[in-house]
Order: structure tokens, then C-alpha cells, then sequence
């Protein structure tokens, strides 16, 4: 079975955890032909983090022998070089990025040098690879601020994206109220709820009329729509 990036071995927890402490892992990387993961964790202390290699055609994990030199260094994840040998490590507090160059038969650490993260594959990777512990060190799509027409239409927008809310609220208390009392009385709190909202809906799409603006208002409409469905057949209106 091939392992996955992101995805903690089934079982490795017999190979890496001691008698006194579970292996706690941040990141798993694996190679391009799925057999081989890079685990970076701590046991107890975060001060001393260690790096495993495990081999699911075995079911074995080697210790990387890092001869102390991860000790203090505020690692967040790990993920193989392209050779899938040698290894990235970054820092979780800064843009620090190191390469670590490994002997493949004793898996000891032959250099160990400062690196930039300008390369495709090291950025592509940064972004691929998840650091389990620290979310911050993770990639985030930039968040785009809307582009408003004018005050009105801002205005509008947003009294959407709130009704929208309020609706899927009412929505699921219905439900909740359905499971506690009579269904009939479930129907009558849904049927109001539509004709109080359904109201604000209609209002809104007049002014959006009024105003000249474009406004999307399908997941109101949508809403209102999961609302009637609890009370009527989907072939029957109650506006």
C-alpha cells in the first residue's frame, strides 16, 4: 500500500514510540514512488526534535543520526529533495530553510547548509507538505478583498451573506425542533420562518432593481428554498 503526503502511517506508532514517550509527528513527506515517508516529530521536548525515515515495504523506521544538530532549532516540517534522499527541513517560527544531505547506508547526516526557498520545487513543496502542529506554517490562499460598486451595493452584499446565514440558523432549529416536539408543530415554526424571510428577500431584490447594481442573490434563494423543503413537496410553492 502506498503512503500518502499529509498522512500518518497506519501502525507507526510500534516503529518510533518509546516505552516512556509516543513519537508526537509534525510532517509526513513521501517519496515519488509512495514507499518511503519522512517523519519529523518530537518525543517530549520540542527542543530536540527527531527525524525517522520509514519504509512501508519493510514496515521499519530508521533514525535519522542527526548528531545533535536539530537540537534548539525550532523545526515545522520536512519533505524529501528530489533525489528522495537527501531532505528539506524549515523553521516554524522564521524563513529558515535547511538541506540535509544523508548517507543512504548509515543515514547519518553528511552536510547540513542554509538554503533560499526561491527554487519551484522547494516552494511547490512548502506549500504541499503540512506542518501538523504549527497551522501558521502553512500555506494560505491570499485572501482577496471584494470590489464594491458603491456604498449601496457593499451595503447589499452584505445584508445577503447575513440573511443567508440567518436563514441556514433557522434552518437547522427547525430541525432541532423537529426532533424534540410534534412535526406538525415543526412545520408551522418552518412556514414562518419562510414568510418572515421571504419578505427581506423580496425587499432585497427590489432594491437591487432600484439601485442598479449587480447582486447575487441565489444562496438566499437557495436558503429559503431548504427552509420550504422541510414543510412542502419540492413541486409546491408556499410564496
Amino acid at each position: 500500500m502506498k503512503l500518502l503526503r499529509n498522512q500518518i502511517p497506519n501502525d507507526i506508532g510500534k516503529c518510533v514510540d518509546r516505552d516512556d514517550y509516543e513519537f508526537c509527528i509534525q510532517s509526513v513527506d513521501v517519496t515519488s514512488d509512495g514507499n518511503r515517508a519522512l517523519l519529523l516529530g518530537i518525543y517530549e521536548d520540542p527542543d530536540f526534535p527527531e527525524v525517522f525515515i520509514y519504509d512501508a515495504r519493510t514496515g521499519v523506521a530508521r533514525q535519522v543520526e542527526s548528531d545533535d544538530a536539530f537540537i534548539d532549532v525550532p523545526l515545522g516540517k520536512a519533505f524529501w529533495a528530489p533525489n528522495d534522499q537527501d531532505f528539506y527541513l524549515n523553521r516554524h517560527d522564521c524563513d529558515d530553510l535547511y538541506k540535509i544531505e544523508l548517507d543512504p547506508e548509515t543515514y547519518s547526516i553528511t552536510a547540513f547548509e542554509d538554503v533560499e526557498e526561491t527554487d519551484d520545487y522547494i516552494v511547490a513543496r512548502l506549500r504541499e507538505v503540512l506542518d501538523l502542529i504549527h497551522d501558521d506554517n502553512n500555506y494560505k490562499e491570499p485572501v482577496v478583498p471584494p470590489s464594491y460598486e458603491n456604498k449601496h451595493h457593499e451595503f447589499l452584499v452584505k445584508l445577503v451573506d447575513a440573511f443567508s446565514s440567518g436563514i441556514r440558523a433557522q434552518t437547522n432549529l427547525v430541525k432541532l425542533f423537529w426532533s424534540n416536539y410534534e412535526p406538525e408543530a415543526a412545520k408551522t415554526r418552518a412556514r414562518d420562518f419562510k414568510r418572515q424571510f421571504q419578505g427581506h428577500y423580496y425587499s432585497m431584490e427590489q432594491m437591487k432593481q432600484e439601485l442598479g447594481v449587480e447582486l447575487d442573490t441565489s444562496e438566499v434563494k437557495a436558503a429559503l428554498d431548504a427552509l420550504e423543503a422541510l414543510y412542502e413537496p419540492a413541486t409546491k410553492s408556499d410564496a
